[in-house]
């Protein structure tokens, strides 16, 4: 049985496939952050993007870390940060 092999192609550094948006922002990262309105729990990214809320603190958290794995499936670093009672933030996953 014959096996298919799969090119590889290398894309130079200044090459302007790398200068796409889409691909700039899959190299970059992003940083999702449950905070709390007095009501609910909401999470957002830091490029402004609203996200799902709930009134429970671990499911909003949970709802985050789901969303962030899926970017991290799509080759972005990131973050999920929670909204302590200080409102101080606390790293709650990364990738």
């Amino acid at each position: 049985m014959e096996r298919l092999t799969e090119a590889i192609h290398v894309i130079p550094p200044e090459s302007p496939a790398l200068k796409s948006p889409a691909l700039e922002r899959a190299l970059s990262g992003r940083e999702y952050h449950v905070t709390f309105d007095g009501r609910h729990w909401n999470v957002g990214t830091d490029d402004g993007e609203a996200g799902p809320s709930s009134f429970d603190r671990e499911m909003a958290l949970t709802l985050a870390i789901r969303a962030a794995r899926h970017d991290y499936a799509d080759g972005m670093d990131v973050t999920v940060c929670v909204e302590e009672q200080d409102g101080t933030f606390r790293l709650a996953w990364a990738s």
